[in-house]
């Protein structure tokens, strides 16, 4: 960003003004969402003990397509919800469950193509309840399935590459 600003400084050329604040405006959110999942796992990891409560998994759901709409909206990914209509409450920790959905969603969102579906499913089976999040990107290779919860981890596929992250979201789901 700063390199971006001191050239255009240099050069005093005005002409380009639009491509400059979008190449800013791109840098800075970047930066913004690895300070975001830096600050998201520390506060998680941090948490000795967490106070469990009664969570309506609807409304965390519903929570986490609330923040992930604009990013599928924007890259042409169309999320579909199905989601049980029998009442889905758990004992655990909103923000925390929240957080996990979000990074999920993001990540189907991330890998998947324009024009692809993302989904995300809540279902009572049992006593259990179980949420899916699915897509229809190209998945994981199967010799980086064990890593993907580990830090600072993304794939090495030349696919994968050029999605960026800070490698810290699926940490915070496991």
């Amino acid at each position: 960003i700063l390199a971006l600003i001191e050239n255009a400084r240099v050069s005093g050329s005005h002409e380009r003004d639009d491509e400059l604040l979008n190449a800013i405006e791109q840098y800075a959110t970047k930066n913004l969402q690895f300070a975001d999942s830096f600050l998201q796992l520390a506060r998680a990891e941090a948490t000795q003990s967490y106070v469990f409560e009664p969570v309506d998994m609807h409304a965390v759901l519903e929570n986490a397509i609330g923040q992930t709409f604009k990013l599928a909206e924007f890259r042409g990914i169309k999320l579909v919800q199905e989601y049980c209509d029998e009442e889905a409450w758990l004992m655990g920790h909103s923000d925390l469950l929240e957080r996990a959905i979000i990074n999920l969603l993001s990540n189907a969102i991330k890998f998947s193509d324009r024009g692809d579906e993302v989904s995300i499913h809540l279902n009572v089976e049992g006593n259990d309840l179980v949420c899916k999040v699915l897509d229809q990107g190209i998945g994981i290779p199967e010799e980086e399935a064990e890593n993907i919860f580990q830090r600072f981890k993304q794939g090495t596929t030349t696919y994968a590459k050029r999605r960026s992250g800070a490698g810290l979201g699926l940490r915070f789901v496991e």
